[in-house]
């Protein structure tokens, strides 16, 4: 037996060798005999296949080994070999140390010769800094000090949500974020192509002698699991249940199966974090990290209540009050080309989403917003509409305007591509963000405009519940609703998202507009409260202590005053 430490406590268990084209064993968590213990398999340092200590094992039943169902099998392959006839094996618990008797040679030669072998006993000491089994008359080495590890950043790229799904869009700003916040920290490289391009790099850091770990930023169904390279994916999700894939045969579509496959997960919020546990046990490795956004926000401080910002963007931009609603009944300016600009001034609320997303309830956004100001001039609802086609919003948007009795209030519209300096003016002349979603993993808008300084109008439910309070948003009555999940085409309801209180809405955009206007001192302590937030929540020294506390990366010793929250899970270099 083997006393060492795994993911989930102490674990026990044993390679038997190569038996029958086969390295098999045995492994179990004696405190969480439910948890299948991942194994894994390397060949002369490199990774090469995991499997999973499940098998039933009537030896293992007599001996008292839990239920007998802790066995463990790697069919060989030889393809493993690439040609050499000698090679270097070891057998250990996914991100910890060896089996024991998992340390050998192949084919397998006595350990006499094993112990003469200079290649083989360098690996021992070079790889795990520990004596093969039965090498008692030689002093133990020194562990050797650990290896670099590069950081492969693994995403979509920006914008791609055809491929990914209603919310899969904002993959590829995430990674962006990391990217900010990695670049000064730790060796990394970013990938938007094939697979292969992540294994040419992971084999190139393997003959540096390093090793690398990659952050897959994708939906678990789109994640590539038959990776060399150590994978841990960093994914939001905003419903307290997981897709089980009961609708298809494709096993990725079972969020168990993948992230079972991967070992660990990195989210967003406490929310999806419950849900993981939820499904997966209480046991699974998971991780609470914020999008690190904080740092890359500059304070722009209050907005005045009168200040004119004029935003420019490329693309169109619909207001109303001067091309009349007749106008979205026509191409007019719909061919997405050319640059205009708006000049804004008042009190700006903004709310930034794509129209498609079933959960941002945007119409009741606007209709909430027309009644609360409908004889209030000075209030303006700036819609951002991240889409590439007018159609999905245009049509709709007409419809819920024409059927509004007169109103004295303003709607901007803006459709097409806003660079980092032109969103930033757009942060800047916005006084509220405003967020009517029905759930969220994340919610990287709201992140942004609260670090800005922008308190927020929104509820506190799933993602937001971790940082939107009465402190720095006014916030929105809300109960729960059954749902289907977003992937699911039978539209099942084997879920809930928050109903939100229209009327409560309908308050905040009136309570908003009366503190700017008349309880400045009020609406500054709020927008410096939602920026302190933020700060404790988002920024680069709370993300990398997470980050590092959970995968052992040493990063917190990259920025001055971080801490990290709780002891780390060292993942495997290689």
């Amino acid at each position: 037996m083997s006393g060492i430490a795994g993911p989930f406590g102490p674990v026990a268990g044993h390679c038997d060798g190569y038996r029958n084209h086969a390295i098999q064993g045995w492994a179990w968590y004696p405190e969480h005999p439910d948890v299948p213990v991942e194994i894994e398999l390397l060949i002369d340092e490199v990774f090469v296949a995991t499997t999973t200590a499940e098998n039933y094992r009537a030896d293992l039943r007599k001996a008292g080994i839990g239920e007998g169902r802790h066995g463990w099998r790697f069919p060989f392959s030889k393809d493993w070999l690439g040609g050499r006839t000698n090679v270097n094996l070891l057998v250990r618990v996914r991100g910890g140390v060896p089996l024991a008797g998992g340390v050998f040679v192949h084919p397998p030669v006595p350990s006499a010769q094993d112990r003469a072998n200079p290649a083989f006993t360098g690996f021992i000491a070079r790889v795990l800094g520990l004596p093969d089994d039965g090498a008692a008359d030689r002093p133990i080495p020194d562990p050797s000090p650990p290896r670099p590890v590069n950081i492969l950043l693994y995403a979509p790229p920006i914008g791609d949500s055809a491929s990914l799904g209603q919310s899969g869009y904002s993959y590829g700003f995430v990674a962006k974020a990391y990217h900010g916040m990695l670049r000064t920290l730790v060796a990394f490289d970013q990938v938007s192509g094939p697979v292969e391009t992540i294994e040419a790099l992971h084999a190139e850091a393997i003959a540096r002698g390093e090793g690398s770990i990659v952050l897959s930023f994708f939906p678990p169904q789109h994640t590539a699991l038959a990776l060399r390279a150590p994978l841990v994916p960093v994914i939001a999700w905003e419903y307290p249940t997981l897709p089980d894939g009961g609708w298809t045969d494709e096993l990725s579509q079972d969020w168990r199966f993948v992230l079972r496959q991967a070992g660990r997960v990195v989210v967003a919020s406490e929310h999806s974090a419950a849900a993981i546990r939820s499904a997966m046990g209480s046991a699974f490795p998971v991780a609470v990290i914020p999008h690190p956004i904080f740092d890359r926000v500059v304070d722009l401080g209050p907005a005045a209540p009168h200040d004119v910002t004029e935003i420019a963007i490329d693309g169109f931009i619909f207001d109303p009050a001067i091309d009349g609603l007749d106008w979205l009944t026509t191409a007019g300016r719909d061919d997405g080309t050319g640059r205009s600009t708006v000049s804004l001034d008042g009190v700006v609320f903004a709310s930034v989403f794509a129209p498609r997303d079933g959960r941002k309830a945007w119409q009741d956004t606007v209709t909430a917003f027309v009644d609360a100001h409908r004889d209030n001039a000075d209030a303006t609802l700036l819609l951002k509409m991240i889409s590439s086609e007018a159609a999905q919003w245009r049509w709709e948007l007409h419809e819920i305007l024409s059927r509004e009795r007169a109103f004295a209030c303003r709607i901007v519209v803006l459709h097409g591509y806003l660079d980092d300096a032109g969103y930033a003016r757009l942060v800047a002349a916005s006084h509220w963000i405003v967020s009517a979603t029905l759930a969220e993993g994340q919610c990287l808008p709201l992140l942004e405009f609260m670090s800005a300084g922008r308190p927020a109008i929104t509820a506190a439910h799933t993602a937001m519940a971790d940082y939107a309070t009465t402190e720095n948003a006014l916030l929105i009555r809300h109960d729960e609703e059954p749902c289907a999940w977003p992937q699911d085409p039978s539209n099942r309801f084997h879920s809930h998202r928050a109903q939100l209180d229209w009327g409560s809405l309908r308050d905040a955009f009136h309570s908003a507009r009366k503190m700017v206007v008349d309880d400045w001192d009020g609406y500054v302590f709020m927008a410096d409260s939602a920026r302190e937030t933020m700060r404790g929540y988002c920024s680069d020294a709370v993300v990398a202590a997470r980050l590092d506390a959970f995968l052992g990366l040493g990063l917190s010793r990259a920025i001055p005053g971080t801490t990290p929250m709780r002891p780390g899970i060292s993942l495997p270099t290689s």
